[in-house]
């Protein structure tokens, strides 16, 4: 190879220096940017949990005999407990506290505070107190 064409080879045009200069400018940059976005970043807090859950069996509630009718009866007993329990706790009105109807055991699971604790099985024992006894032979 002569001296020439050797020096054509290695030779960059100034326009292809800035432009390798500024990609590098860039990428070391926004590297740089992104580096410092994750290191300044704050996890949001965790909110505490509420309360603490618990199961309430209402087979002894629900009407005597008609189990196909159970899901109905159960979620009948959820809204009202919902709309008048400490109405405002409940996700389902803007609240934290939930209730979760459970057909198979014909209970409810709730997570609430204590004194929602009282209220719901108050409420319940006051259904229990208002149900039809059913007859036993």
């Amino acid at each position: 190879m002569s001296n020439g064409n050797r020096r054509t080879l290695i030779q960059f045009s100034l326009r292809t220096i800035f432009w390798v200069m500024l990609c590098v400018g860039i990428g070391v940059g926004t590297y740089g940017q992104g580096f410092q976005d994750g290191r300044n970043y704050k996890e949001p807090p965790l909110k505490p949990p509420f309360g603490y859950a618990k199961v309430y069996y209402v087979e002894d509630v629900l009407a005597a005999g008609r189990h196909e009718s159970a899901a109905r009866d159960l979620d009948e007993i959820r809204q009202q407990i919902t709309a008048t329990v400490l109405a405002a706790s409940w996700a389902e009105n803007g609240g934290r506290a939930q209730i979760r109807a459970w057909e198979a055991g014909s209970a409810f699971v709730v997570m609430h505070d204590q004194s929602g604790h009282e209220q719901v099985a108050s409420y319940l024992e006051s259904l229990r107190e208002n149900a039809p006894k059913s007859e036993m032979p």
